[in-house]
């Protein structure tokens, strides 16, 4: 055990861990919950909410904040989609 310089006042006290708060997915998990419910995804249905990048372009997320588009297995679908309506 590793000694952390706490030290009892009683002999029945016990020591508790520290907490070290809710990890990164969880917070993450707590803000979307606060931005309200999701949407659904077109392709695999999957719940979805939409941010703006950096550079003014909507992006769907995940729960855990990461781009909806690197798991969605429709993916692909949407891409094509958008370089059909470049083309035309």
């Amino acid at each position: 055990m590793t000694d952390t310089g706490y030290k009892p006042m009683f002999s029945g006290e016990s020591i508790s861990p520290p907490n070290l708060g809710p990890s990164a997915e969880q917070k993450m998990s707590n803000l979307l919950k606060l931005i309200g419910n999701p949407s659904e995804c077109r392709g695999c249905k999957a719940g979805i909410w939409w941010t703006v990048t950096k550079i003014g372009k909507k992006m769907p997320l995940n729960s855990d904040g990461t781009s909806h588009f690197s798991s969605c297995p429709e993916a692909i679908k949407f891409r094509r989609e958008k370089i059909k309506e470049r083309t035309r």
